[in-house]
Formats: C-alpha cells, sequence, structure tokens
C-alpha cells in the first residue's frame, strides 16, 4: 500500500473523497440526544417538549396550590365553614359595602365560583377557565377597593382590607393562564398547556367580560 492509499484509508479521512472518484463515505447520523434543549428550534413539538423539565412542573403545582387553595377556602368561608359568615352575611355586605342588587344570587355565584374554580386549580384541569374565573374575581375586588388602596385603612373602629391579597392572588392566576398548569395536571393531555398563550387571551377576555357583568349588571 502506498503513503497515498494508507492516507485516504486512515480513519481520521474515511470520509474524504479518494482522488478521481468523487465519493466519500456518507456522514454519520446526527445524535439528537446531546442537542442543548433552551436550544431555540422554532414551533416544532418534540422540541418545544425538551424544555420542560421537573422544577418547572413542581413550580406551577404549587402555585396551583397557592392560588387555587386560596380561592377554595375562602368560598368554604363564605359558606360558614371555618368559622364562615354564612351566605346570608356575604349578601348583606354585598349590599351595604357595594351596593349590589340582587346580592342573595351573586353571593351564591361567587362562592360557589371560588369552591369550584379554586379546587380545579389545584387539580389542573380546564386551567384556562379556572384562572379565568379567579382573574375576574379578584379583579373585581381591587376594583371595588381602589379607594381603600393598597394597603389595609383604618376609619375608626373598621379597617378597609385594601387590595394587596386579591391582587396578588389575580397576579397569580394570571401567570397561570400563559404559562398551562404543567405536566403534573389532569390537563397534562389538552392543548392548552403546551400552546397557552391563545388560551392566555382568551381567558383574559373572559374575566374582563365577566367584571362587566357583575359592575354594570348587579350594581
Amino acid at each position: 500500500m502506498s503513503a497515498n492509499d494508507e492516507f485516504y484509508s486512515s480513519e481520521a479521512t474515511r470520509r474524504l473523497p479518494s482522488p478521481g472518484t468523487g465519493q466519500s463515505e456518507p456522514p454519520p447520523p446526527v445524535r439528537t440526544d446531546r442537542i442543548d434543549p433552551s436550544t431555540d428550534f422554532g414551533e416544532d413539538e418534540d422540541f418545544v417538549e425538551t424544555r420542560w423539565h421537573g422544577g418547572l412542573d413542581l413550580g406551577l403545582l404549587i402555585l396551583r396550590i397557592a392560588v387555587g387553595g386560596a380561592m377554595l377556602l375562602k368560598g368554604l368561608y363564605k359558606f360558614g365553614m371555618f368559622g364562615g359568615p354564612g351566605l346570608e352575611s356575604v349578601a348583606d355586605m354585598l349590599a351595604r359595602k357595594y351596593d349590589f342588587t340582587n346580592e342573595t344570587t351573586l353571593a351564591w355565584v361567587l362562592a360557589v365560583t371560588e369552591v369550584g374554580a379554586g379546587g380545579a386549580l389545584i387539580l389542573g384541569l380546564f386551567t384556562p377557565l379556572a384562572a379565568a374565573a379567579i382573574l375576574s374575581i379578584t379583579s373585581c375586588v381591587v376594583y371595588l377597593d381602589r379607594a381603600v388602596g393598597y394597603f389595609p385603612e383604618t376609619i375608626g373602629a373598621n379597617q378597609g382590607p385594601g387590595y394587596a391579597y386579591p391582587l396578588l392572588i389575580g397576579a397569580g392566576a394570571l401567570a397561570l393562564l400563559f404559562t398551562g398548569p404543567g405536566r403534573a395536571s389532569g390537563d397534562a393531555g389538552f392543548s392548552w398547556r403546551k400552546r397557552p398563550v391563545g388560551w392566555g387571551v382568551f381567558g383574559i377576555l373572559l374575566a374582563a367580560a365577566a367584571v362587566l357583568v357583575v359592575v354594570l349588571v348587579f350594581r
């Protein structure tokens, strides 16, 4: 074997074309398992899937439990559990403090929505609808308590609650509208988990419509 033949048959140059042949061995297949998951490959679903990891799913689960649990407990409290006032007292508060009409119906709708949306968000079921319902409730409270301000306000023996707490819960619901519930959820197989942006916009519009109905129709 000549030195020239030995060069072109070596392992380092085995894919180079031999003189006069114009042909070379095909390159080895690409190792896709070594691709950086953070690399942007557009909207290909397989590559989008690799961007998720266990820490992100755990964080979204914690956020869902915190936001959904807060609303679930508030709804049960309105029904009289945990020493709550009961629906009659809630209805009286809605009429006296916020000048709502048909307050009994509104008290029922509010309590049922808080329990249903809170429980659904904890389980990660119908997340866009559950988060939109929570966002509508908290947005309405922020609007009604805007005169009190962000911090509680003490007037004589009474204290206005301020809107810090509902604003924080609403921000969590708004975030979940655009992140989706994560893989540790009942919605794991639905499109809004992987493509939540459109559903997030829909949820904001739905929440805004609900606030308008409550403020304009029941007052």
